[in-house]
């Protein structure tokens, strides 16, 4: 191929991009969505990697199997997010981006690191994480399995799916704060812990008939010797968090009785 007709062809498909996102349908919008790695990303320190995309733009769909097989080769490494800004804009709005798809590179601590604009292949996405100084070859991350905990706890899950809303993953971090705030002391021996469970995988699946979860739930269940017994679902989290003390003084008063015995 002639070096003209690349560079032709090259300016026709980021032109393409440029005006697709410009003449981006004007519809009611949806609830803001994260994938699962984004989930992660919430409770796990890793670099991370958010493309912002459409799925029905050009460059992005040729981004689509890269992320992917990114996401497979570094897990536990690297956390890999794709926000689609045409069917979630709320989602993107934080990013302010001009032009899809843009890759954000983010250090662990959740810094900005770098930007790119365009199309860009998998060798050069690790060539930026290497030049950046973020190592993506150490020992992955692996987080403690469900019920792997010491003996007389209180756990504190969290259910939710595959595909989160953005009240969903609020209410998981207003609670887990403030069970943390308030219950620094049990948190710190490890007497009250927080954990994320998608009930959608399906090893997972059986928590829906175990606590009868009418959605994404808070669940507060007593552990012992590495079984879980005693439960209390939590039913008031999504009527309750809009109001932030309230919200607050409900999760506070509901641990405070379950670590004290109190079930009712």
């Amino acid at each position: 191929m002639k070096k003209t007709t690349r560079i032709v062809i090259v300016t026709a498909v980021v032109a393409m991009a440029v005006l697709a996102f410009i003449a981006k349908p004007n519809k009611k919008t949806t609830p803001a969505v994260v994938n699962e790695s984004a989930a992660i990303a919430m409770t796990a320190k890793l670099p991370r990697l958010v493309d912002l995309g459409a799925g029905k733009c050009i460059p992005c769909k040729l981004m689509a199997p890269i992320l992917e097989g990114l996401k497979k080769e570094y897990a536990g490494r690297m956390n890999v997010e794709f926000i689609d800004v045409w069917v979630n804009p709320d989602a993107g709005k934080p990013y302010n981006i001009e032009v899809i798809p843009t890759q954000i590179f983010f250090d662990a601590d959740g810094k900005e690191l770098f930007r790119h604009i365009g199309f860009f292949g998998k060798e050069e996405i690790l060539g930026k994480w290497k030049e950046l100084g973020v190592d993506l070859n150490g020992k992955p991350f692996a987080p403690a399995p469900v019920g792997m905990a010491t003996n007389n706890q209180v756990v504190a899950y969290y259910f939710h799916g595959t595909v989160r809303c953005e009240t969903c993953l609020k209410i998981e971090r207003q609670a887990r704060e403030a069970i943390e705030r308030r219950f620094s002391r049990e948190w710190n021996a490890k007497r009250i812990v927080f954990e994320l469970v998608n009930y959608e995988l399906p090893e997972n699946t059986h928590f829906l008939k175990d606590y009868k979860l009418p959605c994404p739930s808070m669940v507060l269940v007593r552990r012992q010797s590495g079984s879980d017994g005693q439960w209390k679902l939590l039913g008031e989290t999504w009527q309750l968090v809009e109001d932030p003390g309230k919200f607050n003084q409900y999760v506070e008063t509901e641990v405070d009785k379950f670590l004290r015995g109190k079930l009712e």
